[in-house]
């Protein structure tokens, strides 16, 4: 049961890494449809997209010494501060598109 519950919490950090990593890849330009965003909102958006990324690799770093038989560690803390990092990131890149 551990290492299947290891292996969800994994894939989930490592989905919602993805998307936030492929998501900054593509909205870095300041220039859209409804003219130039502020420099702030973008380094705001990738700021807040790089220290999602960095609690979601610790995350996975915690189920994968789960799944080896380790001490859980603080596994669902650092994916429930990912999750809320990654609508905190949404949220900046809406702003960003916003402004």
């Amino acid at each position: 049961m551990r290492k299947f519950a290891a292996a969800v919490r994994g894939a989930l950090a490592l989905a919602v890494a993805a998307l936030v990593a492929m998501g900054m890849s593509q909205n870095t330009h300041r220039q859209f449809e409804k003219g130039l965003s502020s420099r702030s909102s973008v380094i705001i958006q990738e700021v807040v997209g790089t220290i999602t990324l960095a609690v979601l690799a610790l995350t996975l770093w915690q189920a994968i010494r789960l799944w080896r038989g380790r001490p859980p560690g603080p596994m669902l803390t650092l994916l429930s501060i990912g999750l809320i990092l990654a609508l905190g990131w949404v949220l900046a890149l809406a702003g960003q598109r916003a402004s």
